[in-house]
């Protein structure tokens, strides 16, 4: 019997995300297992503080595939703490207070992403709300993301293809 959560995504887009978990764990292990085989190592820099208006926004996987099932938490500057999950279509919303909070999106196999997030209220965040996006990363292979920027998503995501594909085409000539 399948999780509720994997029934609810369309077919192609559930193949798609394990496809993906599947390949990057292949991946991790040849390069773990295979320290012959020159494997590139990512080292990641997090973003710094992002600001929004609204706690809201998707999870993805390095490659672009939305995630459900992801843990949201944000902890404020007295500890507290709000949680929720990502829902089928990888969203997620969180009514938080103005203020600085840590976030964190996290998913077994993958980095946890996190930022420091500034809740604020603006006139212009309340009219168009910026959405967070949120890509989850591969330990040595893709950085974990947070951003408000559809173009910085963009880029992050096709960078991730790219690196996936030469990593793949390389192992396979490797053989």
């Amino acid at each position: 019997m399948k999780p509720a959560a994997l029934e609810t995504l369309e077919p192609t887009k559930k193949r798609g995300f394990w496809l993906r978990c599947f390949l990057g764990a292949a991946i991790t292990a040849v390069a773990v297992s295979a320290p012959l085989v020159a494997s590139p190592q990512i080292d990641c820099v997090y973003p710094g503080r992002v600001s929004v208006s609204r706690v809201q926004g998707r999870v993805f996987d390095p490659f672009g595939v939305v995630v459900p099932g992801v843990v949201i938490t944000l902890v404020d500057e007295h500890n507290m703490t709000l949680q929720t999950t990502t829902d089928a279509q990888g969203r997620f919303h969180l009514a938080a207070s103005p203020g600085k909070y840590l976030f964190k999106a996290i998913f077994p196999m993958f980095q946890i992403s996190h930022t420091e997030l500034s809740v604020g209220e603006d006139l212009v965040g309340l009219i168009h709300p910026s959405d967070l996006h949120v890509i989850l990363g591969l330990d040595g292979l893709d950085c974990a993301w947070v951003t408000t920027s559809q173009k910085e998503f963009q880029q992050i995501i096709s960078s991730n293809n790219k690196r996936l594909k030469e990593t793949v085409q390389n192992h396979a000539t490797q053989k």
